[in-house]
């Protein structure tokens, strides 16, 4: 051959491999041998049964079809850097029984042993060319064998494209399938992640604790078909709120069997109620408000008038509706002289629902009517 380096079927090694093809019992290649061909590069020679000084024997790290070329086997080796002190001048390829299959050459190189202060990982790559490649059992003992970097490479990128595949999928919606994310929250909106089962939980708490609070509340209320009647009562059922069909309403006693107040309507049936518990609002000081049940506001305040006898006294609410009636009286009367007369009042047309008009004038001698200031109490009634 004009080729410097190159690997050949052995005739054993070919005898093998057509034996193989015609029993259809594929042949085992399980190991690779290195030599220093004693010193030089050695011819490879088809009637070989071994190298001619081989160094190390060891299991083959990877066998497979080349991708560029289904009728080439690629057979890899990787020698670790704890292994060398020699020159790999020859390389031979042998199945499970031993046989020298393969014999090639390559270009000297020396593989440095750790010890000798330099190491390096030496990866042996031998290429055979078969015309049936079903003939030879593509299939290795991962369990004594290393892995080449590109393997290894290979091997990561493989699975991290299967992962990529596996896990890239589009967000759940309640339309379409997907990937959710898990929330423990018991108050969301969102309609794109799972509940958890603390979310569950806490809902199942809260539910609870509403459905005993709903049999509190049961315990509490009744109606009654038979009196057309619905109560309200205490635990211990002795005062009973009342409300029935035909408008009554009372406090009914079981104590007492009967009564103590009811009324319907506008009218008062049996006992009292305290009007302080009827009025819905009120303030009590100098200037204070009283709304009674019926709608009607009762106002109070204390103003003075200016030097003219002009006054807009400012309610201490506005009537929602309109102003109903005022009555003034003169809170400083301990000032008036027997000289003059007073005179005061308020004005509807001024007034508003928020404000009081007020005048105050005097009469002195001669008949001559001036402005007059003065302090007043003002009641103010309205709705």
């Amino acid at each position: 051959m004009s080729q410097t380096y190159y690997t050949i079927l052995t005739k054993q090694g070919a005898a093998l491999l057509a034996n193989a093809t015609a029993l259809g019992v594929p042949l085992k290649l399980t190991q690779m041998g290195v030599g220093d061909g004693n010193g030089s590069i050695p011819k490879p020679i088809a009637t070989q049964t071994q190298l001619v000084h081989e160094v190390r024997r060891a299991a083959i790290n990877t066998l497979f079809i080349d991708k560029q070329n289904s009728n080439q086997i690629i057979a890899e080796q990787v020698i670790p850097e704890n292994e060398g002190g020699w020159f790999i001048h020859e390389i031979g390829l042998y199945d499970d029984e031993g046989n020298l299959i393969a014999v090639g050459n390559c270009p000297a190189t020396y593989k440095p042993k750790l010890v000798e202060g330099s190491g390096r990982t030496q990866v042996i790559r031998m290429v055979i060319i078969v015309d049936n490649v079903n003939s030879v059992e593509l299939k290795i003992d991962p369990s004594v064998v290393l892995a080449t970097r590109e393997y290894v490479d290979n091997l990561i990128a493989t699975k991290m494209e299967a992962h990529e595949k596996s896990t890239n999928h589009p967000t759940a919606t309640t339309k379409s399938k997907g990937f959710v994310q898990l929330s423990s929250a018991t108050n969301s909106t969102a309609e794109n992640q799972a509940a958890t089962p603390l979310a569950v939980k806490n809902t199942y708490d809260l539910a609870t604790s509403a459905n005993d609070k709903i049999d509190d509340l049961k315990q509490c209320f009744s109606y009654s078909d038979e009196h057309h009647q619905a109560e309200v009562h205490s635990r211990n059922q002795i005062n009973h709120f009342v409300v029935r069909d035909d408008d009554l309403v009372g406090l009914y006693s079981s104590r007492e069997r009967d009564f103590l107040w009811s009324f319907s309507g506008d009218r008062l049936h049996k006992g009292f109620i305290d009007v302080s518990q009827v009025l819905t609002q009120q303030k009590h000081d100098e200037n204070g408000f009283i709304k009674l049940p019926s709608g009607i506001i009762l106002q109070w305040l204390t103003a003075v008038t200016d030097t003219n006898g002009y006054l807009d006294a400012r309610l201490p609410i506005s009537f929602p509706n309109r102003l109903l009636s005022v009555f003034i009286t003169e809170a400083s009367a301990h000032e008036w002289t027997y000289e003059s007369s007073y005179s005061y009042g308020y004005s509807s047309q001024y007034s508003t629902q928020s404000t009081i008009r007020v005048h105050s004038r005097c009469a002195v001698q001669g008949g001559y009517l001036r402005g007059q200031s003065g302090r007043f109490s003002l009641l103010a009634i309205g709705c």
